[in-house]
């Protein structure tokens, strides 16, 4: 017999064959990357996702795991401007539910964990109180080099942390002024900004001055922020449903109910859980209500949407030799 072969063709993420679409399963997080993609977290396969606005995933982390290069629970994420991601992955006891470790992670831009920059362990026992299951590290954001948090000390004590992320020395940048206890900030070199349940944007120095910049209106109910490198501050109001945008003092709407209908009829009313803004000001956003992606581009309005991905399979190949 002369030599036969069987052949599977080996696919990489990028290729076109063997690659089943599937719709977002529970899409919770998102965060700008390079080249126009995104990371997403999906609660439904415990997982954070890179993929572009095409539905192409290009590479996928498996979370459930406490081994040191996977993680168990990414409750934040977010990227600088080279393309690493930063997540804050939180480990719970497996009896009481209990959070007992934080921990900021990065991870290279194809995927590849990095290192671990910032740990804090919890003994719930000795620490009773609301953060045994709500966890205390929230608000992460990266930008130059750095990356700064929220740390809630307690229900009245947040403070604003910053890591230098090449050193990895951590250092207080400053207090929250008393009864100031966000949902979410963004930062800026000298100052961080939030909103409170009254609507008002706030700019609170190093020092703690408090500066109202705006106000969105009521009802209104605090939900995420970014920034883009203009300085523009993006806020998702989850009482009305929409994102408004803040630029030099002046607040206008930038994505609504009935402009998202209009782009894109159907669909439940959106509910904006995440988002995220590049440096050019392309936004990001996580519509929980329709289990999907919303992009829009800052040139002309123009909103995109995600629902569905594709997933390509890794074969082999395989030769069988036959001799006579």
């Amino acid at each position: 017999l002369s030599a036969a072969y069987i052949v599977v063709q080996r696919e990489e993420f990028g290729t076109r064959f063997f690659r089943p679409e599937r719709p977002l399963s529970f899409p919770d997080l998102v965060a700008s990357g390079r080249d126009g993609s995104f990371y997403l977290v999906e609660n439904g396969w415990k997982s954070v996702i890179c993929a572009d606005m095409r539905g192409n995933i290009r590479f996928s982390l498996r979370g459930g795991s406490r081994s040191d290069e996977s993680f168990y629970e990414a409750w934040y994420i977010t990227a600088d401007e080279s393309g690493f991601l930063y997540m804050v992955n939180v480990v719970r006891d497996l009896d009481t539910g209990a959070v007992t470790k934080e921990e900021i992670r990065r991870y290279r831009p194809d995927g590849a964990f990095d290192k671990t920059l910032r740990t804090y362990r919890y003994l719930s026992a000795e620490e009773p109180g609301s953060f045994d299951t709500s966890g205390r590290l929230i608000a992460p954001k990266a930008d130059s080099g750095r990356i700064r948090y929220l740390y809630k000390a307690s229900e009245e004590l947040v403070y604003v942390m910053e890591i230098d992320i090449a050193s990895g020395t951590e250092s207080v940048m400053m207090a929250l002024p008393s009864g100031i206890n966000p949902v979410d900030a963004v930062y800026f070199p000298d100052s961080i900004a939030v909103t409170d349940r009254s609507g008002r944007l706030l700019r609170i120095s190093r020092q703690g001055a408090i500066h109202e910049e705006g106000r969105i209106g009521a009802p209104f109910i605090p939900g995420p922020m970014d920034a883009d490198a203009s300085g523009a501050v993006y806020i998702a109001d989850l009482g009305t449903h929409r994102i408004v945008k803040s630029h030099k003092g002046v607040i206008t709407p930038l994505l609504t109910p009935a402009l998202l209908e209009s782009q894109h009829p159907g669909g439940r009313e959106p509910l904006f859980r995440s988002l995220a803004a590049d440096s050019s000001g392309t936004l990001f956003a996580v519509d929980e209500s329709n289990n999907r992606i919303v992009r829009v581009d800052p040139s002309d309005g123009k909103i995109s949407i995600v629902e569905r991905v594709r997933v390509s399979r890794k074969t082999l190949w395989f030769r069988i030799s036959l001799c006579a």
